[in-house]
């Protein structure tokens, strides 16, 4: 758990969220707010979000500083968070993640 925060944290995100602290925003409740933790306070975190009636997120950011990270962050993600939660609420059967968006078909040319 220390661990996941102390990596949000650190992130340009939060501080870009604290540079817009002056607008009211309080930077300290996304902590609580989001799915930040470990994959067991992240499970718990969607659990109650379920409990409330959610039945899906529509968007997830992650909080990195690199690709790298980024990458490693939605695997890690897809790996220790949704697994298990399909496991135990059952849903679409694992899918292989890509990180890179399908290639549009190239056009075709001919010179007359």
């Amino acid at each position: 758990q220390e661990e996941a925060e102390a990596r949000y944290l650190n992130s340009a995100m939060v501080q870009h969220r604290i540079s817009l602290a002056y607008t009211g925003r309080d930077p300290g409740l996304a902590l609580e707010n989001n799915l930040i933790g470990s994959p067991e306070v992240v499970l718990e975190k969607l659990d109650c979000l379920r409990q409330y009636g959610a039945d899906h997120l529509a968007a997830i950011g992650f909080c990195v500083n690199s690709p790298t990270e980024f990458s490693e962050q939605v695997h890690f993600f897809a790996e220790e968070v949704m697994e298990p939660y399909r496991r135990e609420h059952g849903g679409r059967s694992e899918k292989k993640i890509s990180l890179h968006p399908p290639r549009a078909p190239r056009a075709i040319s001919e010179e007359i």
